[in-house]
């Protein structure tokens, strides 16, 4: 695998170097004119071709996933339970130190919609009671008068009103 390596890392030196024995390149007065496609340079091709083919199938895939591992909350921590899309952005419901929270992720940001989090039931039966003995000590206070008055009655209270 190392050798694998040192030859792969090798080629782009070899691209890098020119004709000449010492790896320099040729005088331009002096070079033919012209250009030529050789085989070496179809060769120095579908090797750079290999090494880019070579790390995009294989190396970066195996980077990405212990880069991706690093990134993930390790303890789950947030969780996202159900998501929905309209069309300006999507609805998340999301689970986050014991909350459950309604947002939505729109191209301006992200907003929390609602609070939903589950309160216990003991809460919401004493929430029912004092709502029911609101309501109860509501129904006692109500007048019970007629609806329909006489036309005396009527006119009376509008003169009243009037100077």
């Amino acid at each position: 695998m190392k050798r694998l390596f040192l030859v792969l890392a090798a080629t782009p030196a070899f691209a890098l170097a020119g004709d000449g024995i010492l790896g320099t390149k040729t005088d331009i007065v002096t070079a033919p004119v012209g250009s030529s496609v050789g085989w070496e340079n179809i060769l120095q091709m579908l090797v750079a071709l290999g090494i880019v083919l070579f790390l995009i199938r294989w190396a970066m895939p195996k980077v990405l996933s212990k880069v991706n591992r690093k990134l993930l909350p390790g303890s789950g921590s947030i969780k996202i339970e159900e998501t929905a899309a309209f069309g300006g952005g999507n609805l998340y419901i999301v689970e986050a130190r014991g909350k459950t929270l309604l947002l939505a992720a729109t191209t301006q940001g992200v907003s929390c919609l609602a609070d939903l989090t589950e309160t216990n039931f003991a809460q919401k039966q004493s929430d029912e009671e004092v709502f029911r003995d609101f309501l109860a000590s509501a129904e006692a206070t109500v007048v019970n008068a007629p609806i329909v008055e006489s036309t005396d009655t009527a006119l009376d209270r509008l003169n009243r009103l009037l100077p």
